[in-house]
């Protein structure tokens, strides 16, 4: 299972491979099943959509997700807070 913060941006890979950047609200969870949907904000696919409203998505669609802290890894060095203000600005 996928650890996400709310409120905090993410680079998602889905299991189709297609990448798209969002910022997590919650991930809803029905009782009666183990379905469960992500909710997100300022979304931006990879192909140039922007929706800055919710938009939904089936939590199981998501194989991977990755903070621009992880994606930057090794290659830039800069303070975690540095990079939380970089990857909030919208």
């Amino acid at each position: 299972m996928i650890q996400l913060l709310p409120n905090r941006r993410y680079l998602f890979t889905q299991t189709n491979g297609e990448t798209f950047r969002a910022t997590v609200i919650d991930v809803l969870c029905r009782e009666s099943s183990d379905y469960k949907t992500l909710r997100m904000k300022h979304y931006e696919h990879a192909y140039g959509t922007r929706m800055n409203g919710m938009v939904t998505m089936p939590y199981d669609w998501i194989e991977k997700a990755d903070t621009l802290d992880d994606v930057l890894k090794g290659e830039i060095c800069l303070p975690s807070e540095i990079l939380l203000e970089i990857d909030d600005f919208n």
